[in-house]
């Protein structure tokens, strides 16, 4: 899990980076635990005063869920219903977590990538970034 999340303390920020550029920082089990755990932190930690949401590299945000035929933790191996998966989890700690949440978009964002997006309290984009839902 370390490896596919990076958390960074850069003065009262904290810097949560989705770390699997060679799978376009897609989501997995993995990635949605990183990203809770580092946001629960935050919270506690009364020097913080903000977050962003990053991915590796400046090809891509966020292609969504991890959809390969091989992908551990795949997001879409659940029953939707069930509100303990993963995935809502995570999304559910977005939506409550109190510091504001900057989404740093450094490319494309696509399905759930433009969900994290949505997330956020602002996204910055830069340029070249691109967005998509299938």
């Amino acid at each position: 899990m370390a490896d596919e999340v990076l958390v960074e303390e850069r003065a009262s920020v904290l810097w949560i980076t989705l770390n699997r550029p060679a799978r376009r920082n897609a989501i997995n089990e993995a990635v949605c635990a990183g990203i809770s755990a580092a946001l629960a932190s935050a919270e506690r930690a009364s020097h913080l005063r903000a977050v962003v949401i990053t991915g590796a590299g400046e090809e891509a945000f966020c292609a969504g869920g991890d959809l390969s035929p091989d992908a551990k933790g795949a997001p879409f191996e659940f029953t939707p219903a069930d509100p303990r998966h993963y995935a809502l989890e995570m999304f559910q700690r977005l939506e409550t977590c109190r510091l504001p949440l900057v989404a740093r978009v450094n490319g494309t964002a696509v399905g759930g990538g433009l969900g994290l997006i949505c997330a956020c309290d602002i996204a910055i984009a830069a340029d070249h970034a691109r967005f998509g839902l299938p």
